[in-house]
């Protein structure tokens, strides 16, 4: 099991990478053997029976680099509407099997359970598959997602995120196109090329970025929901961050 302390630097490492732009190239799914392409497809297909436009395939060299030791390279599928107001994204994460074991194993040993560390293995092995919904109004970027683990952080008031725990692409659609709707004037902003999308994307990273260097880079409340309540390690971890921070400085 691993220390606050090792767990902090972790954080604070994570942290100050987000800090390094990010760089997307085409990927080939052809050639990313370890995914499923089949969900790949039929995202493709479902979307452009309702009119969206296929952008391809990307991959990011920055953020494998950061997941090399635990999960396979990931590859994002883009597809715009035709509206250009959204733009739907997926992409499978493949965590390596030794990796996922390893978890396991780590998740009965703190206690979780025979039952519901199996449960939690069967679930990963396979792969989880992340679909995220995006769209700019009146320079606030909104986003609807599955990843449920971010929702634990805290976003700047221009980045408005809802998260969903749905493995159905099309609630998370609905859930999408009604804040849209229901949002308030200006109009949404008409999307362009994948080279215009990123660029929204990589100016979303480094607003979320700079808002929270000025505010410690992590709260004890955000803490505290990234352990799951336990409010003993959230103190604790807290207390190593800004140690960190004091230290060596936030970037």
């Amino acid at each position: 099991m691993k220390t606050a302390r090792e767990i902090a630097v972790e954080l604070v490492a994570r942290h100050r990478r987000q800090a390094v732009p990010l760089t997307a190239s085409r990927a080939d799914l052809q050639r990313h053997h370890h995914l499923n392409r089949v969900p790949y497809e039929r995202f493709r297909q479902a979307l452009e029976s309702r009119g969206y436009v296929f952008l391809g395939d990307f991959e990011c060299r920055e953020l494998d680099e950061v997941a090399a030791e635990r999960s396979h390279p990931d590859v994002f599928r883009y597809m715009l509407s035709p509206d250009h107001f959204t733009c739907a994204v997926y992409h499978q994460a493949r965590r390596h099997a030794w990796s996922v074991v390893k978890h396991c194993l780590a998740m009965i040993y703190a206690g979780k359970g025979v039952r519901h560390s199996v449960t939690w293995l069967r679930n990963a092995l396979p792969g989880e598959h992340y679909y995220d919904f995006e769209s700019v109004v009146g320079g606030r970027f909104l986003g609807t997602s599955n990843a449920v683990a971010a929702a634990a952080f805290d976003a700047p008031p221009e980045v408005e995120m809802v998260y969903q725990p749905s493995q159905a692409w099309e609630s998370l659609h609905e859930a999408h196109q009604m804040r849209l709707r229901s949002s308030a004037p200006p109009a949404p902003q008409r999307l362009g090329d994948f080279d215009s999308i990123w660029a929204m994307e990589e100016q979303v990273r480094q607003v979320k970025h700079a808002w929270r260097e000025a505010r410690g880079i992590y709260t004890y409340e955000e803490l505290t929901r990234l352990t799951r309540g336990n409010s003993s390690l959230a103190r604790e971890l807290h207390a190593e961050i800004q140690a960190i921070i004091n230290t060596s400085g936030a970037i």
